[in-house]
């Protein structure tokens, strides 16, 4: 299927993309695509800052950013709670006790970094639909 046919999301979505990985530029780059709106900055501290301005509904973070990565998932949860942010750890082959830890962190869930486009774009989909649920 060539890349004008391709189906985008239906509305405008705000992400921020928090990583430094090849990985995580691909799946910018699939965002990108689909027509989201997106944020993508490598540190933990981008992240924060760029969170001072605007509040992302989904926010989808590099498991590569180990203890940073933890500890701003964990700061996310605690200022914004579970109705107004999802917060996704992005991994690869991650070790499972590394999921683990970014779930009692406070992440919602987890996202293969080698994700197909029609995938993320179904995940992003998703997740808009629960943040929407949560506000209602």
């Amino acid at each position: 299927m060539d890349d004008t046919h391709k189906p985008t999301l239906s509305q405008p979505t705000n992400l921020l993309l928090v990583g430094p990985t090849d990985s995580v530029r691909h799946v910018d780059q699939l965002l990108h695509r689909a027509d989201a709106d997106v944020i993508h900055v490598i540190t933990a501290r981008e992240a924060r800052d760029a969170m001072t301005a605007v509040v992302f509904p989904i926010v989808l973070v590099d498991d590569a950013l180990g203890e940073d990565g933890l500890s701003l998932i964990g700061e996310l949860r605690r200022r914004y709670g579970r109705h107004r942010v999802h917060l996704t750890v992005l991994v690869d082959g991650a070790a499972p006790s590394h999921l683990e830890r970014a779930l009692l962190a406070g992440a919602d869930d987890s996202l293969d970094k080698a994700t197909t486009y029609d995938a993320l774009l179904q995940y992003v989909r998703n997740a808009c639909s629960r943040i929407e649920l949560n506000v209602r």
